[in-house]
């Protein structure tokens, strides 16, 4: 009798990358920036965290590239939510 699991490597590495997103703190600390105000610009979040703001950008262009955030255009403003799909 086979005892191995069927695995879909695709969804393992896409799993394996959406945890290591999450894995670091100053990400950790956006997304509950962006859970409790509900839907944020990156400068309310550079502002409200004390970072710069490319270094803002670049911890949600990985939380982007991730699908763990949605962006939202309105005129020249991009906003950022969480994506709890």
């Amino acid at each position: 009798m086979d005892n191995q699991l069927p695995l879909d490597l695709q969804l393992l590495k896409k799993g394996s990358l959406v945890l290591r997103a999450l894995k670091n703190d100053l990400r950790q600390k956006m997304l509950r920036l962006i859970h409790k105000k509900k839907r944020v610009t990156v400068t309310e979040i550079f502002q409200a965290l004390n970072i710069e703001q490319s270094v803002a950008s670049q911890q949600l262009a990985i939380l982007r590239q991730q699908g763990i955030v949605n962006t939202e255009r309105d005129g020249k403003k991009t906003y950022y939510s969480i994506n709890y799909d």
